[in-house]
């Protein structure tokens, strides 16, 4: 039988070089460790020294206030932006002006329409016919492009130009 002394001693040459290789992969994997834990401490310094009175744990709870406040300043934003919109869209500010020659002894084109309308199409269109003797002034209000009172050939145009003005 075989004694345990004498089977080391007979293969003392592949344990030791079993070992030494074990010794050397050893080796290896804590310098893999140590590099690693280098660049993670040098994370972590990074993140520690923005604000340094803080722990990370403070450090994310305001950075979750942070984010909070800011989703809720971009809702009222956005509540705003929707009031403006539709307070632009009910805003007079396209204009149609055609003139005209109302009466062919006045000689030029001092009679005049004039549409002011908003997006939708609402608003008034005004009129003025110049004669010799007097002049007149006319308003009628317009919906949607259309009004309730008769609409005189030069009245329409100045509507239609408006409302192209809006489309453009």
């Amino acid at each position: 039988m075989i004694s345990l002394h004498s089977l080391i001693l007979d293969n003392i040459e592949v344990i030791t070089l079993t070992v030494l290789g074990l010794l050397i992969l050893i080796f290896i994997l804590l310098l893999m460790f140590l590099i690693r834990f280098a660049q993670l401490r040098k994370q972590y310094q990074r993140i520690m020294t923005v604000k340094k009175k803080l722990d990370l744990e403070q450090l994310l709870f305001q950075y979750v206030e942070d984010v909070q406040k800011s989703m809720h300043e971009q809702k009222q934003l956005s509540i705003s932006i929707e009031s403006l919109e539709q307070r632009i869209t009910n805003k007079l500010g396209t204009i149609g002006v055609i003139r005209f020659n109302a009466f062919g002894n006045t000689g030029s084109d001092l009679s005049y329409a004039v549409a002011l309308l908003n997006s939708k199409g609402d608003g008034v269109v005004l009129s003025s016919i110049y004669g010799r003797e007097e002049s007149r002034t006319y308003a009628k209000p317009v919906t949607q492009g259309s009004s309730t009172y008769p609409l005189t050939e030069e009245e329409k145009l100045a509507i239609q130009k408006a409302l192209q003005t809006n489309e453009s």
